[in-house]
């Protein structure tokens, strides 16, 4: 699926928030910093899976289960703040699959 205009943007917005508010949450909560890699919104744009790359390459898993768990919220919390955006899709955290 070839996305619209719009679309791109929109997800390309949500990333910059996240983004803004991962770097916050590392540093406050001292976890181990990560970066946004890439998004991909839902057609329906109810879900948001966000793709992070880890200084440390070996929990990765467990800090995505953890950002989901714990951390996926405040997150989701944070962006309504910002009162940019009309709906807040569901957030899901995963690791870039990296192929070497």
């Amino acid at each position: 699926m070839r996305e619209n205009y719009s679309f791109h943007r929109l997800r390309k917005l949500y990333e910059r928030e996240i983004g803004h508010i991962l770097y916050q949450i590392t540093q406050d909560y001292n976890l181990p910093s990560c970066s946004l890699s890439y998004s991909i919104l839902s057609a329906k744009k109810e879900n948001l899976k966000v793709y992070l790359i880890f200084s440390q390459e070996k929990e990765q898993e467990k800090l995505c289960d953890l950002i989901n768990k714990k951390y996926s919220s405040l997150i989701r919390k944070e962006i309504t703040k910002t009162k940019k955006f009309s709906q807040i899709p569901h957030l899901i955290f995963l690791p870039e699959q990296r192929t070497v």
